[in-house]
Formats: structure tokens, sequence, C-alpha cells
């Protein structure tokens, strides 16, 4: 087995050491037009070029529209569902723009952004205060990522370092931590995210899950549906889809083995599934892979 193959849905690649970044262009087509929820340890900007989609961000909803400029606090559960959207996603860790220097900037503006002492509004569109400036940044961070000219690196760091700054004074950035009930609502979630990953070869029933988060099985069904944007089983499902694909990408594991690895105790089951999520069986999927790679 191929050891890209990622061991948990959460985290995104957030580039060498180097250069703590990752640059998602904007895609034709998202499998079955959604991202899951998760978290990464780095920031996050997405301009939304056209289109719209819709996003959950921290329990907060909303649908996205073209113009506009999206951030997301290290850290923060996330979605999108509905994707309708071209748009490009810079993800990049506060390390790569001063974290760890200790200067002035870094205790009293990125470490508090990087352990959840800033808030966001998440959300700037066109009548946002400072706007314009902070496309002008965006629009820098995508032709460097893009471009990767000379020293563009300095030029990078530069462009995000304006875009927090601007961020910050257009109190878009707020100094506020989350209420204690939230945070510990925000750690469950991640608990159960982990727990799902990790035991999808199970039978997973709600009376399980609920269980676990010490819930009753109603409230563990409003709590989920609020907090992930979809049934519980339906969730379930989609990870089982997603970390298919994974293994088919990443593996040459026979078919059936990936079935019962992500619960599928049914071959026909999992292909009727992963064909309706897709538009393409499993094995076809795979055709397509390598033929892409070829």
């Amino acid at each position: 087995m191929s050891n890209q193959l990622k061991d948990s849905l959460r985290w995104y690649d957030e580039g060498n050491r180097m250069i703590p970044f990752e640059y998602y262009p904007p895609q034709a087509k998202y499998p079955n037009d959604e991202v899951l929820l998760h978290w990464h340890s780095g920031a996050e900007i997405t301009f939304v070029k056209e289109g719209a989609a819709h996003y959950l961000i921290d329990g907060e909803h909303f649908v996205s529209q073209a113009g506009d400029i999206l951030f997301i606090p290290p850290n923060t559960l996330h979605s999108v569902s509905r994707i309708q959207q071209q748009s490009e996603t810079f993800v990049f860790h506060l390390n790569f723009i001063g974290l760890e220097t200790n200067d002035y900037s870094a205790i009293n503006y990125l470490e508090p952004l990087q352990n959840g002492r800033v808030q966001s509004n998440y959300r700037i569109d066109q009548a946002s205060p400072n706007y314009e400036t902070m496309l002008e940044l965006v629009q820098i961070i995508s032709s460097n990522v893009r471009e990767q000219e000379p020293y563009f690196q300095l030029t990078l760091k530069s462009a995000l370092l304006g875009f927090l700054k601007e961020a910050f004074v257009s109190e878009f950035l707020t100094f506020e931590a989350l209420p204690a009930g939230k945070a510990q609502e925000n750690q469950k979630i991640k608990e159960l995210l982990s727990y799902i990953e990790q035991n999808l070869e199970k039978k997973l029933q709600i009376s399980d899950l609920a269980d676990f988060v010490n819930y009753s099985q109603s409230h563990f069904m409003a709590f989920f549906r609020k907090n992930f944007g979809m049934s519980c089983m339906d969730y379930v499902q989609s990870v089982r889809i997603k970390k298919a694909e994974e293994h088919l990408k990443y593996s040459d594991e026979p078919i059936t083995e990936i079935a019962l690895k992500v619960g599928f105790a049914n071959p026909s089951s999992f292909n009727r599934l992963f064909k309706s999520k897709l538009g393409v069986s499993p094995r076809q999927y795979r055709q397509l892979l390598t033929v892409e790679n070829e």
C-alpha cells in the first residue's frame, strides 16, 4: 500500500516544512458537490470567483456569492455543500508568517488567532469595509502562488500579513474567545469525527454514537444535524465513500477489500452508493485515475 494513503480526512497537507502552504485551484466538479466537516491547523482563505455554495462554519450557515472572500481561522470546524461555485482556496500555517518568532506581532496577533482567542466573521462581501484592499491582497497571493517567480515567498508572506492586518483594522477579526460551552461542544464534535473515522469498518449505529458523546438519541440527532448539516447516517456513508476514494487512488487493494475496510459487508451496496455519489463505479473511478496518470 502506498504511504500516500492518509489516515484521516480531517487534515490537509499544509505543504512542506519550508513553505507550510497549500493552494487549491478552481475545480470543475467536487465529488458529490460537497466538502465534509473537517478542520485543520492552518488558516484558510477562499475567493469565490463565480457561483455559490452552502457553507457551515462553526455552526453558522450562509450561502457564498461571487466576489466573496472567506477567512476561516485555524482549527475551525467547517464544511461546504451544494457546491456550484468556482473558487480558489489557500491554506497556510501561521508559522509561515512568524507565529514562532515570539515578537510583538506573534504574541499579540498570531498566537491568539492560532489558539482560538480571535473570532472571524468568516465572509467578506463587496460591501464590507476595506474590501477592495483585501481583494487586491488576495489577488497578489493568488498570482504569486500560481506563477512562483523568484523570491515569491517574500511577497506571499507580506501579502498574507497585510491581509490579516486589514482584517483586524476592519474588525472582521476580533479579539474574543469562544464561550466555554461552545468550545466544549466543538471538542465533542472533533472527538466524534475521529471516532467515526477510526471505526468505519464497524456497523456504526446512532445509539452507539449518541452514547459516545453522552447524549440521548433524540438530542444527538438534533445536535448532529445542526453541526454537520446532514443526518448522522448520511454523514457516515459520505465519509465511507470519501475514504474509499482515497484507497482507490493511493493503493492497489482489491475493491472488495476496500469495501470491507470502509464498512460495507455487501460489495453491491458499496458499488451502488459509490456510483450514486460520484457518477461512476469504483472500478471505473480507478480506471479514470489510471488514464489521468498516464
